[in-house]
């Protein structure tokens, strides 16, 4: 049976049976299951998310079937993508639906707390928090790419780690990762977009801040490797080392080591 972590190589899979995974799932999980299984395209996510979106807002639910969802995924046949991004950009059907069901389950439920259970080693979602309108999300585990994705308000923690695109085109809200950051640069692949406000904090290490802009606020406790030409506006905390500051001369950001402003005024 092919390994649905695996990401890299393109062949279509079969459910994958853990003993994690809810033996009699409720009404509402069923339900979750059903709008998994009648997206049959899942390549673009702003229709993607429309059509669940749609669907989820149909029933009701609890915070805890929600949690229950998480580990009902895990038994759900997926397809991984071929295509020419490189390597890192690959994603699956896993990580694509995954994400952004739970951004939409989120989204349209009646509680205000959410918790993302540590379900897998890979079980790695893109997008979580897509859209958030103000609620509360916890994810005990690692997330993908693209976390907070156009969120507007709320607070998502990440307990582990988090990859590249971290606040892409975000505009309210607070973002706390635990653990390290691959890139909080807030644009799209293109980088035509970029983050308006809210507030990232990383406890750990940062690749990459990459873009920023106005009413942005960035506080990193660890390492930063790089600080890119495209971070032109907000404030950025740098509370521990740095490796390099690429700046461009437009740029109207302000820039704290350990308290004390080092760039902008």
């Amino acid at each position: 049976m092919a390994n649905r972590f695996t990401k890299y190589a393109p062949e279509t899979e079969k459910a994958v049976r853990t003993p994690q995974t809810v033996k009699d799932p409720s009404e509402a999980v069923q339900k979750m299951i059903k709008v998994w299984e009648k997206q049959k395209r899942w390549g673009y996510y702003g229709p993607l998310y429309r059509r669940m979106s749609e669907l989820t807002a149909k029933f009701r639910y609890s915070a805890a079937d929600v949690g229950d969802f998480c580990f009902a995924m895990l038994d759900l046949p997926v397809q991984i993508r071929e295509h020419d991004y490189p390597p890192e950009r690959y994603s699956d059907e896993f990580s694509t639906k995954g994400g952004l069901i739970l951004s939409a389950l989120v989204n349209n439920g009646i509680e205000l707390a959410y918790t993302i259970p540590k379900t897998h080693p890979e079980f790695l979602l893109d997008r979580l928090g897509y859209m958030n309108n103000g609620k509360e999300l916890t994810v005990l585990g690692n997330v993908e790419r693209e976390l907070g994705f156009k969120m507007s308000a709320g607070r998502i923690v990440v307990e582990g780690d988090a990859g590249y695109h971290v606040g892409r085109e975000m505009c309210g809200g607070e973002i706390v990762i635990k653990g390290n950051a691959k890139g909080i640069d807030g644009q799209d692949e293109e980088g035509r977009r970029y983050s308006k406000g809210g507030r990232i904090t990383v406890e750990g290490d940062v690749d990459t801040i990459g873009i920023s802009r106005e009413n942005s606020v960035i506080t990193v406790a660890g390492h930063v490797k790089r600080i890119g030409w495209e971070v032109m506006g907000g404030e950025i905390h740098l509370n521990g080392t740095y490796d390099e500051i690429s700046l461009n001369g437009r740029s109207k950001v302000k820039i704290y080591h350990k308290g004390k402003l080092i760039f902008g005024k």
